[in-house]
């Protein structure tokens, strides 16, 4: 992954200045299911006549970040900020006047910025953090009621306030946005990018401002002030070239918002010293560089969805040589080709995608690594990472999908399955969401399939059936809090069953799951379609005995809606199920029931021949030790409810809905 990021890095160098590629792009548009355009808002200082100016008028554009010097953050968390325009609205309320002040050289920006540093900020003293010694008076241009000093009076009386200069800061820019809002009518999803002007111009065009930050970029210099190495640091190799010259950045001063390495578990310490984290990441100045310049890159225009997770893709050309022109069209094609395999639903179109993507890489050679994150304040947490990634896969999923298509149509020709592809492990596996942001919190083990997937792995079906089944569980109990809770969990279950069924033949074609090849359907006194579909899906005795139980449990479902005459697809059978597991002893009852339950819905002797062939098979699956645990025999009775249920739907039934994961795919991107 090092080597993939460096390499990516040196290559974007070798186009544009280090100056343009630390550019952090904003997004012109809020993040809505109706998307609004964001603006640009300025605080302008107003010397003149000792005003403070709040003005939303421009829009941002593609071109905003560029014209504006939006470098994102410069150094860790706790480093100090200095860049005029930015996203993080709490800095220009608070240091970054005091610190860009402090690095100018003497001149007309630097006296301006002293001006208003002592005018239009209150000043708590040496007493307080350098970080918020200073901050924006706003109560003073009537922005704010209540006076900053007795805010944080009171916050200081409240004993369950721990840091109370940071919780200050903090509920000034809650009333700075609000104040943007009220003067301007700019909402705070709107407000996507802020910078400082004086006079009406903006810091950056000022020529002290712009010397410093190309100094700032071009500089050969350490990060941080040069200290004497120890004579352990004078020993340490970058951790890509090999480099010498490598103590200019160690890991406590990299400044990567992604956090690619560890400093808080002594296991990852030189020596099980905590003195010696430094030695965890130590780059030289030009691996840095490329580093930070590929990270920008990478965020900017490698950025995707993936089911519930944020993903960053890193491609690693391994042969072959090409500008970075090219491999800017080469990687859009990847993650628009990503993008389409989340959930297909045009395989003709999916298919044009992978010839574009040939045709656009040519003779180049290329692997690709998966960053799975989340953003945690200020950075950027590592959740896993897949590291070479064949090109490969998306031809594999392709043909397992176009398998898995053909097994639809076969069976199931009037069922819609469209949408199945990368999305579908987090689909159908549980994962327990965040109640504030429904973002996953129990994340690893549907990871871990992920990974297993990318890397051409096998899993044992055992695994696969019981995330299934805890996903039914889920929908049947109306569980809140999972990725696949539903307020209407009942609402064409049977659907919900097939398309499990459909993810399952996906993988076996996918080779990700091992396909055994069955019993000997001749001798069964059953349908001739349904001898067809339990060859294809190659069951056992034992998963074909509960498969034929489950026909009938959707037999009798059917005649209890026609006599119903209700609308929907629940069925009072399946009350007869328990969903957290049949075990041996449950299966035995519920046959004996579902013959007089047949009985009763007078559908007996439609399914006398198949109880016969269900009953043969479970006295001889009992007379040994049944194999199949409670979930797994849970999942084969439901699967020949479904198949049941929909394979001999009648044209006055429901059909299945546009499936709402095509939404959430459009939702994703």
């Amino acid at each position: 992954m090092l080597e993939s990021m460096v390499e990516l890095g040196k290559k974007i160098l070798e186009s544009q200045d280090k100056r343009e590629s630390m550019i952090v792009p904003v997004s012109p548009w809020t993040n809505e299911k109706e998307p609004r355009q964001r603006q640009l808002v300025k605080i302008n200082f107003q010397l003149d006549d000792g005003t403070l100016v709040l003005d939303c008028k421009e829009q941002i554009s593609g071109e905003t970040a560029g014209k504006y010097d939006h470098f994102g953050r410069d150094g860790g968390p706790n480093s100090s900020q200095w860049y005029v325009t930015t996203v993080s609205s709490p800095y220009l309320l608070s240091e970054v006047v005091h610190q860009l002040a402090e690095k100018l050289p003497d001149g007309e920006l630097k006296e301006r910025l002293t001006d208003i540093q002592r005018d239009y900020f209150l000043d708590f003293g040496d007493g307080a953090p350098l970080k918020y010694r200073y901050l924006l008076n706003l109560p003073h241009y009537g922005y704010m009621e209540e006076e900053l000093e007795e805010r944080l009076a009171a916050l200081k009386m409240d004993g369950s306030v721990d840091k109370p200069y940071k919780k200050l800061l903090a509920e000034l820019d809650r009333d700075f946005k609000k104040a943007v809002q009220t003067q301007t009518g700019c909402s705070k999803k709107q407000q996507g990018l802020y910078t400082l002007c004086v006079n009406g111009q903006p810091i950056t065009e000022y020529p002290d401002y712009h010397r410093l930050i190309e100094d700032h970029f071009s500089s050969q210099a350490p990060a941080a002030p040069a200290k004497k190495k120890s004579k352990n640091k004078q020993h340490l190799q970058c951790s890509y070239c090999g480099s010498t010259d490598s103590g200019e950045y160690l890991s406590k001063a990299i400044d990567f918002s992604i956090k690619y390495y560890n400093t808080g578990q002594l296991i990852f310490a030189s020596q099980m010293n905590k003195k010696h984290f430094d030695n965890n990441m130590v780059l030289c100045r030009e691996c840095h560089d490329a580093m930070r310049t590929a990270e920008n890159y990478i965020k900017s225009n490698l950025s995707m969805r993936l089911g519930g997770f944020e993903v960053y893709l890193v491609p690693h050309y391994i042969f072959g040589d090409t500008g970075m022109e090219e491999l800017d069209v080469l990687f859009g094609k990847i993650i628009h080709t990503f993008n389409s395999a989340k959930a297909i639903v045009n395989y003709d179109a999916y298919r044009g995608e992978l010839d574009d993507l040939k045709e656009e890489s040519g003779d180049l050679l290329y692997l690709i690594n998966l960053i799975f994150y989340k953003r945690s304040n200020q950075s950027t947490k590592i959740l896993k990472m897949v590291a070479d990634v064949s090109a490969d896969v998306f031809e594999k999923t392709d043909t397992a999908l176009m398998e898995m298509e053909s097994w639809r149509q076969r069976f199931f020709e009037r069922a819609r399955l469209k949408g199945i592809g990368f999305n579908s492990f987090y689909e159908n596996a549980p994962v327990k969401l965040n109640e504030k942001d429904k973002k996953p919190v129990s994340y690893r083990h549907v990871l871990n399939l992920y990974e297993i997937f990318f890397n051409e792995k096998h899993i044992d079906r055992k695994i696969i059936i019981g995330d299934l089944c805890e996903c039914i569980r889920i929908k049947w109990f109306e569980q809140p809090g999972y990725n696949a809770s539903e307020k209407d969990g009942l609402k064409f279950f049977e659907y919900k069953i097939l398309r499990m069924l459909a993810y399952m033949r996906f993988l076996e074609a996918y080779g990700m799951l091992e396909r055994s090849e069955g019993m000997d359907v001749s001798e069964l006194m059953i349908p001739e379609d349904m001898k067809e579909y339990v060859s294809a899906m190659g069951y056992d005795e034992d998963e074909t005995c509960l498969f034929l139980l489950g026909t009938m449990i959707g037999s009798i479902g059917r005649a209890q809606k026609r006599e119903s005459g209700e609308e929907g697809t629940y069925k009072p059978i399946l009350n007869k199920l328990n969903f957290n597991g049949m075990d041996r002893a449950k299966v035995k009852r519920l046959s004996s029931e579902i013959f007089n339950k047949m009985r009763q819905t007078k559908v007996l002797r439609y399914n006398e021949k198949i109880y016969a062939a269900h009953k043969t098979l479970l006295d001889k699956g009992m007379q040994g030790s049944w194999p199949l645990n409670k979930d797994e025999n849970l999942f084969y009775i439901l699967s020949g409810y479904s198949y049941q249920t929909v394979h001999y739907n009648e044209p006055n039934e429901p059909n299945e809905p546009n499936e709402q994961n095509e939404n959430e795919e459009n939702q994703d991107e």
